[in-house]
């Protein structure tokens, strides 16, 4: 089993490291027996987008959640900015 790449995960949107922007990720994430888990669905799954694109990082990370219909209807979506972190 390979072990999966860390991927940093921030609000800030600047950094003084210079960077190349990749593209914007997202994650969904539902259901769940507490608050937690739908959030953490949700960033775990912008992660793996991430991580599909070779990236190091998600800045500018926000969360926006919605009532959606049925027995688990909590709705989370994570987004953010996926990037690599460029050589000094």
């Amino acid at each position: 089993m390979t072990e999966e790449k860390h991927i940093m995960v921030s609000t800030r949107e600047n950094y003084t490291r210079t960077f190349e922007e990749c593209d914007i990720v997202l994650g969904r994430g539902g259901g769940g027996v507490t608050d937690v888990e739908p959030t953490t669905q949700a960033i775990n799954n912008m992660k793996k987008g991430a991580r599909k694109l070779g990236c190091d990082a998600v800045i500018g990370m926000r969360l926006v959640s919605y009532q959606g219909k049925g027995p688990n209807p909590a709705i989370i979506i994570a987004y953010g900015t996926a990037i690599k972190w460029l050589k000094p």
